[in-house]
């Protein structure tokens, strides 16, 4: 398994999703139902592109060849966002048990409040999400997160800049290109490319 870049082009639309596995369990003798949450939260995301120049293109499509279906893997980087929207500053680091959806993040400068809903980070190639809003009381702070932590972290620096996620391609036949025989300029039908986080 080998790690490809990523080309130098910027997606006309961008998807990124969350999902969540779970499970209904529904009591034979009372009909009540109960849901738990299962492993395996992952993030999927959708490239969009459209009119790409010749030399663009070509260089996407090298980049799908060279993720060879689903064997590689990239650092893709959530092109919806660029920065966080809470205030907190400095070197931020994480602290957390594998699999824990509460962590502290620590070394944590600026206003308030730190972190708010929704912002996004990157840890060891892997991306997580804030899920409330809160601000840090001495430089450290509880923060909820999803997905959980792949594995345990201790005192490990964060990015909350163009967040990035490992991913692979969703499936095989990803990336279908459609050219016109004779012609040099843009793509003619939008290029559409789907992921799947690596686990």
């Amino acid at each position: 398994m080998a790690l490809i870049t990523f080309p130098d082009i910027v997606p006309n639309a961008c998807w990124f999703q969350l999902r969540t596995f779970s499970r209904d369990l529904r009591s034979p003798i009372t009909g009540t139902r109960d849901s738990v949450q299962l492993p395996g939260t992952r993030w999927t995301a959708r490239l969009e592109f459209v009119n790409l120049e010749n030399a663009e293109w070509r260089e996407l499509e090298g980049f799908v060849s060279a993720m060879r279906g689903r064997v590689n893997t990239v650092l893709l980087r959530d092109f919806r966002v660029s920065a966080k929207r809470g205030q907190a500053s400095g070197t931020i680091t994480v602290t957390g048990a594998a699999e824990a959806q509460t962590v502290t993040l620590a070394g944590i400068g600026g206003g308030t409040p730190s972190f708010r809903r929704g912002d996004l980070f990157t840890v060891d190639s892997h991306m997580h999400q804030v899920l409330a809003e809160v601000t840090h009381s001495g430089g450290s702070v509880s923060v909820a997160i999803s997905p959980p932590l792949r594995a345990a972290k201790s005192a490990v620096e964060v990015s909350f800049f163009e967040p990035k996620c490992l991913m692979q391609l969703a499936s095989d036949d990803e990336g279908a290109f459609m050219g016109v025989p004779g012609w040099d300029g843009p793509e003619v039908q939008p290029v559409t490319i789907n992921f799947v986080e690596a686990l």
